[in-house]
């Protein structure tokens, strides 16, 4: 089952020949979405199908002085 969260997400209906298993999204906050994503990473081989991971880490954000 697939759920749009309409305005709340950019992501469209998409039509495809194949289809994933399996989409992982792993983001967040440090240091928590480091250690995600090794767990994730240690056990995606166990999942049967087709497995996408998507890796975000938060952008550095700086602050320049007038």
């Amino acid at each position: 089952m697939t759920y749009y969260a309409g305005i709340l997400t950019s992501t469209a209906k998409m039509n495809l020949d194949k289809d994933l298993d399996y989409l992982i999204i792993v983001s967040g906050p440090e240091p928590q979405r480091t250690k995600l994503e090794e767990i994730v990473l240690k056990q995606v081989h166990k999942l049967p199908g087709e497995k996408v991971i998507l890796f975000r880490k938060p952008l550095k954000r700086t602050r320049k002085s007038c």
